[in-house]
């Protein structure tokens, strides 16, 4: 639970690898000025674990409890196994069936459309798997608390995808260049194809907190065999069909996902919607600013960066009104955290 040295840890592995790529990039390394990069921040990363630490003991070897290690260790593997084939297979196919500007331009997709998630997710389940786990040990039921989770991914999470989608063209402008036009309608289908992703980041620590780590393998043998289908069909109908395909692969890992989850929490359809709804409202009213300038310069998504912080501008408005109209968990949250006195008692006296 010592998040500030694992933020420090992760910040140093970020700093050496853009500090060594730039540096050899600057002395002509090209590409292979990742891959050297990749090697400094794991070094790093491992050392300042070890230091930091101090607990020299945990490297001993031992044979405790090595039943229960193997069964998770092979379970767990067998499923980081299975994703990073599925992960990996549309770069593959794209680059064999299509082109290698194919597969460049889907790389970039993605990245792209992972950003809300990095961003604001990026360090949930450092928190969210302790937190649920000391929840299972004291024998208390992680209904709630999961639920409660996804209210607030969601409002975080479907405002950014959509504003995403909607501004796609000036963010990849700014981020990649005007070279990397083509991938805007690709950024676009998959940023609202990720809408459905939005229990990707619980489902794990959740199942792992209740000790059902086989079934989060189990998921995996149905979810994987039956995506990798799916995009291997598209991928002989071109680019943008292996970015609809997603469509239907992510909606789909999300229903078996939460199908997997309900089993052992006993949570109706329904209850998953009244965790959301409030979300989906948000995520309505802070689209329709950025929308209203699209549709108001009448060229299509292919605004300026000038005309895009506009819209930005709304976005962020329509945000935080939507958060106050609906009566939002997380601007209570928010209110809460603010350092100005008397902020979360203001916003409670006001609901």
């Amino acid at each position: 639970m010592a998040f500030g040295k694992i933020a420090a840890i992760n910040t140093s592995g970020a700093v050496a690898a853009a500090a060594v790529t730039i540096s050899l990039a600057m002395l002509g390394f090209s590409y292979m000025s990742f891959a050297w990069a990749w090697v400094a921040s794991a070094v790093v990363t491992g050392l300042l674990a070890v230091g930091l630490s101090r607990q020299f003991w945990i490297f001993r070897p031992s044979l405790v409890g090595w039943r229960g290690m193997v069964a998770f260790g092979g379970y767990n593997g067998a499923t980081s196994l299975l994703y990073k084939t599925y992960e990996a297979l549309p770069y593959l196919l794209l680059g064999r069936i299509l082109s290698l500007d194919a597969a460049a331009l889907y790389s970039r997709g993605l990245m792209i459309c992972q950003l809300p998630d990095k961003v604001i997710l990026g360090g949930a389940i450092s928190v969210i798997l302790p937190a649920f786990s000391a929840e299972a040990r004291q024998g208390r039921s992680l209904k709630q608390p999961y639920l409660n989770a996804l209210g607030l991914i969601t409002a975080l999470q479907w405002p950014a995808l959509l504003v995403l989608a909607a501004l796609a063209y000036p963010i990849v402008d700014l981020l990649l260049g005007d070279q990397w036009h083509g991938v805007v309608p690709i950024v676009q289908i998959v940023a609202i194809a990720s809408l459905f992703s939005f229990s990707f980041e619980l489902n794990y620590p959740v199942l792992v907190s209740i000790g059902a780590v086989h079934d989060i393998f189990r998921r995996a043998l149905i979810v994987c065999p039956v995506s990798v289908v799916i995009i291997t069909a598209a991928a002989f109908f071109g680019l943008r069909a292996v970015a609809f395909s997603l469509l239907l692969v992510i909606p789909f890992q999300a229903f078996v996902s939460l199908t997997f989850v309900r089993r052992h929490m006993v949570i109706g359809w329904l209850e998953i919607w009244s965790a959301v709804w409030r979300s989906a409202v948000v995520a309505a009213i802070t689209i329709s600013g950025p929308l209203a300038v699209v549709i108001y310069i009448g060229s299509g998504f292919e605004i300026s960066l000038v005309k895009a912080l506009s819209a930005a501008a709304l976005a962020a408005a329509g945000w935080l009104l939507g958060l106050w109209l609906t009566g939002h968990a997380l601007l209570t949250e928010f209110c809460e955290g603010l350092p100005i006195s008397g902020a979360a008692g203001w916003w409670r006296q006001g609901s």
